[in-house]
């Protein structure tokens, strides 16, 4: 099992979820991919839960987009994408969290 993530309010309700049913997340924070500098990645926990609320989330948006353009793995990069996307939208929106669920 993966590293899903979830946009959620502060009560814990579901907005969004993008579901890691390959492992991306989890084989790229096994492989360190956020470690070398990252301010928020390097939190990632592939069998705990991470969350990330609105000061953390434009760091945590520009790291996602840094990881991207170097990931040569076209279905990593994809996977990153989506969740950069989830990150952005999520914000400025007052109240709500993103989480990291691993195993």
């Amino acid at each position: 099992m993966g590293i899903d993530v979830r946009w959620e309010t502060e009560t814990g309700g579901e907005l969004e979820v993008i579901w890691d049913e390959q492992d991306l997340l989890s084989s790229l924070v096994d492989s360190g991919a956020g470690d070398a500098g990252a301010t928020c990645l390097r939190f990632l926990d592939a069998w705990g839960d991470t969350v990330f609320n609105q000061n953390q989330l434009p760091v945590l948006a520009v790291e996602l987009a840094d990881l991207e353009t170097h990931l040569e793995d076209p279905d990593e990069a994809a996977h990153v994408s989506k969740v950069l996307g989830l990150v952005q939208r999520a914000n400025g929106e007052q109240h709500t969290y993103v989480r990291f669920s691993g195993d």
